[in-house]
């Protein structure tokens, strides 16, 4: 859990964007791309090193 926190406070996510990093660690750690709607979280998935897909609706 240390190493996790760790890793958390060198990407710097904050706030909010601080609970998109476990699924996304979850995600990595399991050699799974995260598929997402929220734009948003792309920041701190990137810099958690996580292999994410946006879903985007089309018309």
């Amino acid at each position: 859990m240390g190493k996790l926190l760790q890793e958390f406070a060198d990407a710097g996510p904050a706030g909010g964007a601080f609970y998109d990093g476990p699924g996304g660690v979850a995600a990595r750690e399991h050699r799974l791309p995260l598929i997402t709607c929220d734009k948003r979280a792309e920041r701190t998935y990137r810099a958690l090193g996580v292999a994410d897909e946006l879903l985007v609706r089309t018309a």
